[in-house]
């Protein structure tokens, strides 16, 4: 999303609707990357009691 593009979602929308369309794709790449560590930390685990 440029620049542009985000400054026209708080002029045109209302404020609710602009922080949600800004706020999803953030919280969802954290998301993502916990889900990522908790798996790698859970495969690190499993791999030390079977070695």
């Amino acid at each position: 999303m440029k620049n542009t593009d985000k400054t026209e979602i708080f002029e045109s929308a209302p404020m609710p609707t602009a922080v949600t369309k800004l706020c999803i794709p953030t919280v969802l790449a954290t998301l993502v990357m916990v889900l990522v560590k908790m798996f790698r930390r859970l495969q690190n685990e499993r791999g030390l009691q079977n070695g």
